[in-house]
C-alpha cells in the first residue's frame, strides 16, 4: 500500500465524516450523486457509513492522518481494490449493486492474501455484519 493509497483512504473517511456531520440522507439529487461517487470510488463505503458510529469514523480518520498502522487499513484498501476489480469484471457499472456473492469472493481472497480468517476481517471492517 502506497502513501497515495493511504491518503485516498484518509480522504474517504474525511468525506464520510462530512456526510455524517451534514446528515446526508440521499434524499436530494445532489446528495445521491455524492453518495454514488463515494460508492463508486470505494465500494462498501456506504455500508461503513451506515454501520460505523461517528466515533469509529473519526478514529479511523485519525489513525490514517497520524500515519499509524493497524491491520484493518491494509484489509480495507485491499477490500476496495478487489471489489472494484470484481465489479469491473462483472460489468456491474455501479458499486451500489454489489451482490452477496461478490463479498464472499472478496473476503475469501482477503483471507488468502492476509492469512486471517474472512470472519475476522469482516468483523474489523464492518462491525456487526454477520453475513457476507
Amino acid at each position: 500500500m502506497t502513501q497515495q493509497d493511504r491518503h485516498a483512504l484518509l480522504q474517504k473517511y474525511e468525506r464520510m465524516l462530512t456526510f455524517r456531520q451534514r446528515d446526508i440522507s440521499g434524499h436530494s439529487v445532489e446528495e445521491r450523486l455524492e453518495l454514488r461517487a463515494l460508492a463508486n470510488e470505494f465500494p462498501g463505503a456506504l455500508r461503513e457509513l451506515d454501520r460505523l458510529p461517528t466515533e469509529e469514523i473519526i478514529r479511523r480518520r485519525n489513525l490514517l492522518a497520524e500515519d499509524k498502522d493497524e491491520p484493518w487499513i491494509d484489509w480495507m484498501h485491499s477490500y476496495h481494490l478487489l471489489c472494484r476489480q470484481q465489479l469491473a469484471a462483472k460489468g456491474a457499472g455501479s458499486a451500489t449493486r454489489k451482490s452477496a456473492g461478490l463479498n464472499v469472493t472478496v473476503f475469501a481472497e482477503l483471507e488468502r492474501r492476509f492469512s486471517v480468517s474472512a470472519a475476522e476481517i469482516r468483523a474489523a471492517l464492518f462491525p456487526g455484519l454477520s453475513t457476507p
